[in-house]
């Protein structure tokens, strides 16, 4: 014979129960919240994208064509070198919006998978004569879940980009690797560094999102972030996830 269970230790057992099913409720609301974020967060840059393209750059455009119309005057009006630096300016302008723009809207990871859109942004980076990027991957990453992959490949843009702007890099090397039932992103280049402590705190004081928005989405997505920088010796950001969280549910 089977021996009962004492009310007490049967409250015990389904207030345990109890709780275990709150906690996975709890969780499987917080993924569908932190879905809805990033969503959110895509859309809002897709809206940014089209007002700067269909608004500022369009301004942009007519001056520019206004400024070349304003050569033809008499020589006069305007001194025609003066003129020429305004066109020069305005077209920067215009390249760096379109830039801008692209790069906001750049959400083409389920169309080529993580890898393809790695090496086809990794390709078309704008960069200094001196400046090499290279792109390398073993992983074979089948089907992501979209926040994931979206993570990754944000991750890699910001990553770069500041890289080629401020680091004073010649050599950038990426990588996508799976290895101990992980997945993992990289950036490692050979510029100037940089202090991490007091990029942090000035990030903090300044209001710049750069550095956090790194670790924010690779967190969100439920992976880990970490950055090493030495003054002199360069930088590597690094971005690993879990690979049991990675395959999209159906």
């Amino acid at each position: 014979m089977t021996p009962s269970l004492s009310p007490a230790l049967t409250r015990d057992v389904t207030e345990q129960r109890d709780v275990e099913a709150s906690l996975v409720l709890a969780n499987s609301r917080i993924a569908d919240l932190t879905e809805q974020l990033i969503g959110a967060a895509e859309r809002q840059r897709k809206y940014i994208a089209a007002e700067l393209h269909d608004d500022v750059q369009q301004i942009l455009v007519g001056l520019r064509m206004n400024m070349a119309g304003s050569r033809r005057r008499p020589a006069d009006t305007l001194p025609s070198d003066l003129v020429r630096e305004w066109i020069d300016l305005v077209q920067m302008a215009i390249t760096h919006l379109h830039d801008l723009t692209v790069v906001l809207r750049k959400p083409v990871v389920d169309n080529q998978g993580l890898p393809g859109a790695m090496r086809s942004y990794v390709s078309k980076l704008p960069l200094a004569p001196d400046q090499k990027v290279v792109f390398e991957t073993d992983a074979k990453v089948g089907t992501l879940a979209p926040n994931v992959a979206l993570a990754c490949f944000r991750i890699v843009q910001e990553g770069l980009a500041n890289a080629v702007q401020h680091s004073g890099a010649k050599n950038l090397l990426v990588r996508l690797k799976s290895a101990a039932n992980r997945l993992t992103v990289s950036i490692r280049d050979d510029g100037v560094g940089f202090d991490v402590s007091d990029a942090r705190a000035r990030a903090a004081d300044t209001g710049s999102i750069g550095l956090s928005s790194m670790r924010e989405r690779a967190a969100l997505a439920g992976g880990r972030f970490e950055i090493r920088s030495t003054l002199g010796q360069g930088t590597r950001i690094r971005a690993s996830f879990p690979m049991e969280a990675l395959i999209r549910h159906s």
